[in-house]
């Protein structure tokens, strides 16, 4: 079970009288993901996708890389990105201020490597949860543009 239960009057109901319960389900799931759901590697990312019976052989060989940018993710939020060959200056600078830091750089070709095998892992997950039909209706888009 994902969440918890919660208990709720049928008249809150009221404002989705015109949604399907499928509809209404998949709202609520969305809203939980969003809300609530954080993903540190992609151990925690397989953990999801097993609960939602995805068939992970078909996904594995994106982890290297997703690995790899939610590391570096977690380095910007946490570490301000910083290169551990420059530690913080303590000396203060002319308008008095202490610690300059010096990020990590970060290539265009690197982020567009990450995109690219962000967009085909989350593809790969729609094809696997429509059965197929995901990638049937994308190709066919693709074909049109």
């Amino acid at each position: 079970p994902i969440g918890r239960p919660e208990k709720f009057w049928l008249g809150a109901l009221k404002p989705y009288k015109d949604k399907k319960v499928e509809e209404l389900i998949q709202d609520s799931v969305r809203t939980y993901y969003q809300s609530f759901v954080t993903f540190n590697n992609t151990t925690d990312i397989a953990a999801v996708l097993e609960n939602c019976e995805i068939d992970l052989t078909e996904v594995r060989k994106f982890y290297p890389v997703l690995d790899e940018m939610i590391q570096r993710r977690h380095k910007i939020v946490h570490h301000a990105d910083r290169e551990h060959r420059h530690q913080i200056i303590r000396d203060l600078d002319e308008a008095g201020n202490r610690g300059h830091h010096v990020a990590k750089s970060l290539s265009v070709k690197k982020v567009e490597q990450w995109v690219r095998y962000t967009e085909r892992f989350v593809t790969k997950i729609l094809d696997l949860m429509s059965d197929g039909e995901y990638g049937r209706q994308f190709n066919s888009s693709q074909q049109q543009l």
